[in-house]
């Protein structure tokens, strides 16, 4: 029986043909048989059919979406409403959204705050 190499001689030995494998696969000369490298390329061969009609859907949605902001560019441009007017008057709602949320927030910590001064009042009444 031979002799048990130490943990650290056996886990380099394994990283050791662990990297002699991969070498060897990427190297081509994996052992795998002619059926499996068939599957592979069928795999990669319809992933890049999927590819090719995703691209192609993409050109057509991007087209699409250049033509519609065309056509509300020129709405726009005929109701006499300038781009910059429509960014300014976003940055106010966005103002009014946070004033409103902090408004909230502060009804929110209140209430919280009743519901556990009650909580205590009550704690404190059962005690007594």
């Amino acid at each position: 029986m031979a002799p048990e190499k130490p943990r650290d001689q056996q886990e380099m030995d394994h990283n050791s043909s662990s990297s002699q494998n991969g070498a060897s696969a990427s190297n081509g000369t994996s052992q795998s048989s002619p059926a499996s490298s068939t599957s592979v390329t069928n795999h990669l061969t319809q992933a890049l059919r999927d590819l090719a009609r995703g691209e192609t859907a993409a050109a057509a949605l991007e087209a699409n979406l250049t033509a519609l902001e065309t056509k509300l560019d020129d709405i726009l441009a005929s109701l006499g409403v300038e781009i910059g007017d429509l960014d300014d008057e976003a940055g106010e709602d966005q103002e009014d959204g946070d004033k409103a949320t902090a408004k909230k927030d502060d009804a929110v910590a209140a209430t919280t705050q009743e519901a556990a001064g009650s909580a205590e009042s009550k704690d404190t009444a059962t005690t007594k």
